[in-house]
């Protein structure tokens, strides 16, 4: 987050059952949004990619 700016940006990786990598999102969003707020956009993103792919069986985390 770029306090100064109002600007946040974000990534987010996913990977398999083995921790083998399988994909990698960033963005950027002008936007003073709350820290903990941030945190959820790469989590939402990769679980509706998840989601199209029919993925079940997920762990989640999440570093802050």
């Amino acid at each position: 987050m770029f306090v100064d700016s109002g600007n946040v940006g974000w990534a987010a990786l996913v990977r398999n059952d083995l921790g083998q990598f399988v994909r990698g999102i960033s963005g950027f969003k002008a936007n003073n949004l709350n820290p903990y707020m941030v945190e959820l956009i790469p989590a939402q993103e990769d679980l509706s990619w998840l989601k199209s792919w029919h993925v079940g069986d997920i762990i989640l985390k999440i570093n802050n």
